[in-house]
């Protein structure tokens, strides 16, 4: 006995999302901006140091220092700049070890991969609750904002973040050189597990 036509048109749908969806996560991430300058060094930290900064004995965490003359930071498409704070120790991304190896062939979820300046943008904002910003000069002028007589951007401003606030900040600054499969997953995946995390650096720091 065949099968009824709208389980067979049912069917053929099925096939033709499940290629979509896999054609789309495939495609390259668009691209929000990019990062500009540099990070002065990464350097493993020992157990003790990792500890302090809030984290598992077993992790294996980088202390991160921004450069002084070049500091690193995000310029987004919107015209504003993004810098983290440092010094900061962190664990990269906080991505299972199992999940890593399901998905190595399409997707780099690697502590300190592709993605481990964003991770360390994200770690940051986590452990500080916020972040420097500066404007562009057309964006302080609309709000008020002191911007010099000639400046392009307003001086770097300590902005507080929440918890979702700093977790599109990092999905903002991802795409460059991933894919959308990747950049999305890893978004859910902070959304989803990173309340855990953001408790336990707000008991720490009080804030």
């Amino acid at each position: 006995m065949s099968a009824a036509p709208g389980i067979v048109i049912a069917r053929m749908l099925a096939k033709v999302a499940l290629k979509y969806a896999r054609n789309w996560a495939m495609k390259e991430a668009r691209v929000r901006g990019e990062w500009v300058g540099e990070l002065q060094s990464e350097k493993p930290v020992c157990r003790e140091a990792a500890v302090q900064a809030g984290y598992c004995a077993d992790s294996k965490c980088r202390l991160v220092l921004n450069a002084g003359r070049s500091p690193l930071f995000f310029r987004h498409e919107s015209g504003y700049d993004y810098k983290f704070e440092t010094p900061l120790i962190t664990d990269g991304g906080s991505t299972p070890r199992m999940a890593r190896g399901l998905v190595k062939k399409w997707a780099d979820l690697e502590p300190f991969g592709k993605f481990k300046i964003p991770f360390y943008q994200h770690d940051s904002n986590y452990a500080n609750a916020g972040c420097w910003v500066r404007l562009p000069r057309e964006e302080a002028l609309k709000y008020g904002v002191p911007v010099g007589p000639r400046a392009v951007h307003t001086d770097w401003v300590w902005m507080p973040l929440s918890r979702v606030m700093a977790d599109t900040l990092m999905f903002q600054c991802m795409p460059c050189g991933g894919r959308n499969g990747e950049v999305n997953a890893i978004f859910r995946a902070v959304r989803v597990g990173g309340g855990a995390a953001w408790r336990r650096h707000r008991e720490r720091t009080h804030v």
